[in-house]
């Protein structure tokens, strides 16, 4: 899988940062748990923050 998309990427004129999430394990129910909910929000969240250089002000 990473072979291939990373060979994908390399020929593909996308220029835009991209971010990916596999979960194994991660089952057929109709929802997912709150737990994993939080972890996919944090994952989008850092990603959004990195890709744009945002800082961190307290």
């Amino acid at each position: 899988m990473q072979h291939v998309l990373c060979t994908s990427l390399e020929n593909s004129p996308q220029t835009n940062p991209i971010i990916g999430r596999i979960e194994c394990k991660a089952g057929h129910g109709a929802g997912r748990p709150t737990k994993k909910q939080i972890e996919g929000a944090a994952d989008r969240y850092s990603f959004m923050a990195m890709v744009s250089d945002a800082t961190w002000i307290e």
